[in-house]
């Protein structure tokens, strides 16, 4: 099977709080998350991108191909939504590229 044919696949997957991130980190990253955000998700403006996945507390999975770039990403935002002495965090959503596919974004970002 030729390189071109071969499914390709997420090798490696870094976490990040949007928190820890400098301002100019931050600007490359939402650039580069929203342009694989929008090859799959149709609605949203860059602003409600950056208002939803660039909120504070919020955990980024970052998932890279074989060949190193970047390929997709997972969100959550570390919310208390507490009801007596219970809290829990929101899980929202992600994109990988269609151009990519892999294995499971939500199992590979809440099980490490």
């Amino acid at each position: 099977m030729s390189s071109q044919t071969r499914k390709r696949r997420v090798v490696r997957m870094d976490r990040v709080l949007v928190d820890s991130l400098d301002a100019d980190r931050r600007r490359a990253l939402a650039d580069q998350l929203f342009t694989i955000f929008s090859e799959t998700v149709h609605g949203w403006s860059r602003g409600d991108f950056d208002k939803n996945v660039f909120a504070p507390r919020t955990r980024l999975a970052l998932c890279y191909g074989e060949d190193h770039t970047l390929a997709g990403f997972v969100y959550a935002h570390a919310e208390r939504l507490a009801r007596g002495r219970y809290a829990c965090g929101v899980p929202r959503r992600g994109a990988l590229s269609p151009r990519l596919p892999g294995r499971s974004l939500g199992r590979s970002f809440w099980s490490r």
